[in-house]
């Protein structure tokens, strides 16, 4: 669901009992769904909190690919292609 404009202004501001993703730990579905079960014990209405948590986890996710692609390791990739038949030099 996206808020309209006018709905942002009623977002209540994080406390101290929001959950957010920790940023130095790897993100594992297990603890997604522990997050979100907490925030929905915590909340009788948690639905904006929920959309605030989800949006975060998404970022997370998107961070943690890139980081993922950065560290390939470029080199061994390279040489795995070269041993590809095709470019094999013929005799």
């Amino acid at each position: 669901m996206i808020l309209a404009a006018s709905d942002v202004s009623d977002v209540p501001e994080p406390d101290d009992q929001t959950i957010r993703p920790i940023a130095s730990e790897r993100l594992e579905s297990k603890d997604i769904i522990n997050d979100i079960k907490t925030l929905l014990e915590q909340h009788d209405d948690p639905t904006v909190i929920l959309q605030q948590y989800i949006g975060e986890v998404e970022e997370r996710i998107e961070e943690e690919e890139r980081t993922q692609l950065e560290t390939v390791d470029r080199d061994s990739i390279k040489k795995l292609i070269e041993k590809h038949p095709f470019f094999q030099k013929s005799k």
